[in-house]
């Protein structure tokens, strides 16, 4: 007789480990398939811009930074000296007080596109500049 009591038990107990598991196991399946579901797409309507949300292929998007001309003609002097050497910009203050050819040169290209400068000596190497690239010119 205790054997049947004892039988009975555990084959309750087992019931009721299996149904809580398995209602875990549901509601974890949708918490789950709730959380992978993508979000709503606006859908274009009559005058608007439907491809203002278009993603490039690459699935990339530019974080370089960009400046006009007019933002790098303020950083014209000693303590801020940024120049444009191929649409690309450079903040050269670090080289002010080391550059060959004296302070005063140097801040001829501050400020300004110094492509031109910058190409008629051969010294120079934009490769040496890497490390001070600030972004591209607009």
């Amino acid at each position: 007789m205790w054997t049947i009591n004892i039988a009975l038990v555990g084959a309750i107990i087992l019931f009721f480990v299996i149904n809580s598991n398995s209602s875990q196991y549901t509601s974890k399946m949708t918490i789950k398939s709730q959380a992978t579901t993508s979000l709503p797409v606006k859908s274009a309507s009559v005058g608007t811009n439907t491809n203002a949300n278009i993603v490039p292929k690459n699935n990339t998007i530019s974080t370089t930074p960009s400046y006009t001309l007019a933002e790098v003609s303020q950083h014209n002097n000693e303590t801020s000296c940024w120049t444009i050497i191929d649409g690309k910009i450079y903040d050269i203050t670090s080289y002010i007080y080391s550059h060959p050819a004296g302070v005063n040169k140097i801040l001829q290209g501050c400020g300004v596109d110094a492509t031109k400068m910058y190409g008629r000596v051969g010294a120079h190497d934009v490769a040496r500049l890497a490390n001070t690239f600030v972004g591209n010119l607009k």
